[in-house]
């Protein structure tokens, strides 16, 4: 992975991401937040152990990939409240 250049961003991070979360499916509404969806953890985040197909993730299904306490500090700000129109 670390010599692919399409995944140079993710090689770099420091600390590392750590969470992988569904953003968004085909044919299924998206979040109005475009950095992140909040809320719906308990669906969406993918939890190791479980396949791809555990979670219908298919073609054109858009994951978000992430620091998790990155994603709580700021899932609980203000900013994060009106960037997704109170969703």
């Amino acid at each position: 992975m670390a010599t692919n250049p399409k995944f140079k961003i993710f090689s770099s991070m420091n600390p590392k991401a750590d969470t992988v979360k569904i953003y968004s499916r085909p044919q299924e509404t998206k979040s109005q937040n475009l950095a992140i969806n909040i809320g719906g953890d308990d669906e969406l985040v993918l939890q190791p152990g479980k396949t791809l197909a555990d979670y219908n993730i298919t073609n054109e299904t858009e994951l978000s990939f992430f620091r998790w306490a990155e994603y709580v500090e700021f899932s609980s700000s203000a900013d994060a409240q009106t960037a997704s129109f109170g969703h």
